[in-house]
């Protein structure tokens, strides 16, 4: 059955492309010693990718102190991954805005997708790991499942988009495997893998929701696939916080996965608020208020403080 809603899917005009440009931009990015001049090359030939490198380079998230006006000078300044990820990120914005989903709310969507993406890079970095931005790539690009279903299969999906709003819940993924048959990371793998990417974000990206089915003997790509797990889950607890008592579940489940003290996640969750902002400008995005955040952050910081409080739960 799940092949068969696959294919159907695959079928369907739902299914976000990647310009050929980029394909052969982040293709060559994969290889052992990518030529500088070929790649510069292949931007160049895209006017409208040469143009948002040259846009994203310049933009004040970076910090750049003189303009940038060769695409040379911005893969310089920003570098290969870093470069890679941009693309993707700025064509999957381009992609998902021109589905229509009426059923589905667009600015949460981004909101959760920066969300993810971002803390599945931090905590990357908190661990001292260096698959920072395979795990960005991963949590960006991990529900885009979730709007080709809502715009493919509307009358099957519309109640599971409602639970994907801010403060609904957090059963909409186990709903799907029943109402649909299916669940939006594979979907979103199956976009990843016919837009080519490496095999492994693929597969961190299928199994991010699903820990307990990770690949034999392939540490990286089942890291991966739990930074982005860990990230989903602290996505959840800043969004959709229910009560207290589910607060400190998620924590406990994202701190597990990621394999971070619960210090040192709850450090990260109470700092990423202006870069969430900053990153969403720099993509063109619009994205939800957080409108519980101050609410959430109380009961972080009561939570933070009880960690190093001896007896008090």
């Amino acid at each position: 059955m799940q092949q068969d809603i696959l294919q159907a899917i695959r079928q369907t005009a739902f299914v976000p492309s990647m310009p050929a440009a980029a394909v052969r931009f982040i293709e060559m990015c994969m290889r052992e010693e990518p030529e500088f001049d070929d790649l510069v090359d292949v931007l160049s030939a895209d006017a409208g990718m040469a143009s948002e490198i040259l846009r994203l380079a310049n933009s004040p998230f970076f910090g750049v102190t003189q303009r940038i006006c060769s695409l040379k000078q911005a893969l310089t300044l920003l570098g290969l991954v870093k470069t890679r990820s941009l693309v993707m990120g700025r064509y999957l914005v381009q992609q998902i805005d021109k589905l229509e989903c009426p059923t589905l709310n667009h600015t949460h969507f981004w909101r959760r997708s920066i969300t993810c993406a971002t803390l599945a890079a931090r905590f990357s970095e908190a661990g001292g790991e260096d698959v920072r931005e395979e795990a960005f790539i991963c949590g960006l690009l991990a529900d885009i499942g979730v709007v080709v279903l809502a715009s493919a299969v509307p009358d099957r999906y519309e109640t599971i988009a409602r639970e994907y709003e801010p403060l609904h819940g957090e059963h909409w993924v186990a709903r799907e495997l029943h109402h649909v048959g299916i669940s939006h990371a594979t979907v979103s793998a199956l976009i990843l893998h016919d837009w080519q990417l490496p095999a492994t974000i693929v597969e961190a990206v299928r199994c991010h929701h699903d820990n307990l089915h990770l690949s034999p003997g392939k540490q990286r790509l089942n890291r991966i696939a739990c930074l982005v797990g860990a990230a989903s889950d602290a996505t959840e607890l800043l969004l959709e916080v229910q009560s207290p008592a589910r607060i400190r579940e998620l924590c406990s489940l994202a701190s597990a996965k990621s394999g971070l003290e619960p210090d040192t996640l709850i450090g990260t969750l109470l700092s990423i608020e202006d870069h969430l902002a900053d990153l969403a400008a720099l993509l063109r995005i619009r994205i939800e208020p957080a409108k519980s955040h101050d609410r959430i952050a109380q009961e972080l910081e009561a939570q933070l403080e009880a960690i190093y409080e001896p007896g008090r739960n």
